[in-house]
């Protein structure tokens, strides 16, 4: 039998040593030993003004939106023994996006006025021409529960006018 060994294509790959530190303020990143860089991915579109920077070390600035908050577990999720790069209120608004474009994918359409998911279809939404669905945003059945409470208050509001006559 031949001693079969793994055959490398290409050009060896490149080693910038193990074990060293992002270099941006308040970083504790790890930095992989194929980075050829000082500092980790996430502060690379820092790099221009990263001298001209001078941030307190318990600020962090969310890669997403790119604003400076406190580098706790109130505004960043931990992940292992950092904190991730986005913000909390990124992560979860990208996580919104992601449920509703897929609840639109099937045909459903979640009510802005109680949250519910609904059919998308003429038996639970107004059609409209300004959406580009073709339906309004508000189901129906809010819409019934707006018109009866509005048509109570008014009621009401005449009772009340009539009694002080």
């Amino acid at each position: 039998m031949h001693n079969i060994s793994k055959i490398q294509h290409g050009r060896p790959s490149k080693e910038y040593g193990v074990g060293r530190k992002c270099a941006y303020p308040g970083c504790s990143h790890t930095l992989s030993r194929y980075n050829p860089d000082n500092i980790c991915g996430s502060h690379t579109m820092f790099r221009p003004v990263l001298g001209t920077l001078d941030f307190p070390e318990e600020m962090k600035i969310c890669s997403n939106c790119g604003d400076m908050k406190p580098a706790t577990t109130e505004f960043f999720r931990r992940r292992h023994s950092r904190l991730e790069a986005q913000c909390k209120s990124c992560v979860n608004l990208k996580r919104r996006e992601r449920k509703e474009s897929k609840i639109e994918k099937d045909g459903l359409r979640r009510c802005t006025e109680c949250g519910k998911v609904w059919i998308r279809d003429e038996l639970n939404f107004r059609p409209s021409s300004a959406d580009p669905k073709g339906f309004e945003t508000v189901c129906i059945h809010c819409v019934r529960k707006k018109w009866t409470q509005a048509s109570r208050e008014s009621r009401l509001r005449r009772a009340l006018l009539l009694k002080e006559d």
